[in-house]
């Protein structure tokens, strides 16, 4: 029995193409000759994976690719397979698809509507029988969709530990058990979806200067000391709580007396619970920043957090203000903690740098979400202007999100530019 049903390229080539499929087999992969959805992608194998229609169910499963084929984060095992629901998304490698039902394609005995009569006879049962009805009834769609944003919104009032997605890298966890190499943009640690990392996390970096911001996010860290930061074998600070989801992104400075310069540096985010302990946990969006070493100069100090506040009270002008406030802010920082006595203005910079990197962290997660709305609704146009904006948000090119908004925005204008 087969079903039509359509697949849409969310990431990776030819972004937002879509294929339409009516058939009980479809095989997806990088040979022309042997798949009927062809990706042409390094990440994806000759033959990687296959959707096959069961008693009118559509299943995915993994035909031994290299890369490993994911749905909801979590990599399928060879034979697995897991049933795909109306706009569910999975990735193949790095390329990541969106399984659409087309509205006029039939419906199996599981998802059909209950009748009246049906009603009527189940309610004279045993509870089994009455259970089995609720069962049937949750599985229509317009049920289906309502309690689900019903769930979402009792979880959030409830303050449930919910992990957000990966707000730019849209594709699957990284789980190698390699140290990686900053930066690292990925999601770590151990969550539902990533098991390799129970208690800990590591991360390499070189030195280029003494002076530098760790920059990060985490998620799931429920109390004070849950998760160490270590930098060549000394702790040097407890990452924050973020009970209900992702924190802020977080800015530490890196004691310099422990820095290797211009040599290897080890960076750990050990957890202390586990093992034994099973507590989740996460890191993600890791980048460091390199800050030239400043002689005390306060009166240019002072001078940079003037411009720095005179930006920063003019946001609402342009996003890019912020950012640049920031930078106007640390600068401003750098010129003076190392004088002595320190400079009445450096506290109050100090907290107006945190509160401009704040706001700034808050802007980017709105445009985030306007992006992640205009690409589920297919407005590539919309989706398109989003990108620009983050581009605008943050300009400094080596920044991760910089790299990742230009990325998937070069890719949309070769599909918007192909499909004309």
């Amino acid at each position: 029995m087969s079903a039509r049903f359509s697949i849409v390229i969310v990431k990776g080539p030819s972004v937002g193409e879509t294929y339409s499929f009516d058939q009980s087999i479809v095989s997806i992969g990088r040979t022309a000759a042997e798949n009927d959805l062809v990706l042409n992608d390094r990440s994806i194998t000759g033959k990687h994976a296959r959707i096959t229609v069961e008693r009118g169910r559509v299943y995915l499963q993994d035909l031994k690719s290299t890369n490993g084929t994911y749905y909801n984060g979590a990599a399928l095992q060879v034979g697995e397979k897991v049933r795909l629901e109306h706009r569910d998304e999975f990735s193949l490698g790095k390329v990541v698809l969106e399984y659409l039902e087309l509205k006029d394609a039939g419906t199996d005995s599981a998802d059909r509507d209950v009748s009246a009569d049906e009603v009527s006879t189940r309610d004279g049962k045993e509870k089994k029988a009455a259970a089995t009805g609720v069962k049937s009834f949750l599985k229509r769609k317009p049920v289906r969709i309502s309690l689900i944003v019903f769930i979402i919104f009792f979880a959030l009032l409830l303050g449930l530990k919910i992990f957000s997605e990966p707000e730019i890298i849209i594709g699957p966890p990284n789980l190698s058990k390699e140290p990686i190499f900053l930066p690292a943009p990925d999601v770590y640690g151990y969550t539902k979806s990533i098991h390799t990392r129970p208690h800990k996390a590591i991360f390499k970096f070189t030195a280029r200067s003494e002076r530098i911001d760790l920059l990060y996010v985490v998620g799931g860290i429920d109390y004070d000391g849950e998760l160490s930061i270590i930098l060549n074998g000394t702790k040097i600070a407890n990452a924050p709580l973020a009970i209900k989801s992702w924190s802020d992104e977080q800015v530490l400075h890196l004691p310099r007396k422990l820095l290797v310069k211009n040599g290897a540096n080890t960076l750990v985010f050990k957890h202390t619970k586990n093992p034994p302990g099973k507590e989740k946990w996460a890191v993600k969006n890791l980048h460091i920043e390199f800050l030239m070493p400043r002689k005390c100069d306060a009166d240019e100090g002072k001078r940079l957090f003037s411009m720095g506040e005179e930006l920063f009270n003019e946001k609402t002008v342009s996003d890019v203000n912020i950012y640049l406030a920031c930078q106007y802010f640390k600068e401003a920082v750098s010129f003076s903690e190392e004088c002595r006595p320190r400079p009445e203005f450096l506290m109050k910079a100090e907290k107006q740098l945190a509160k401009a990197q704040k706001e700034l962290e808050s802007r980017y997660k709105d445009l985030m979400f306007a992006f992640k709305k205009s690409l589920k609704l297919k407005n590539y146009f919309k989706t398109k202007e989003v990108l620009e904006e983050i581009l605008r948000l943050i300009p400094e090119k080596k920044d991760p999100r910089h790299i990742d908004a230009k990325d998937i925005l070069n890719r949309l204008n070769q599909a918007l530019k192909e499909a004309k």
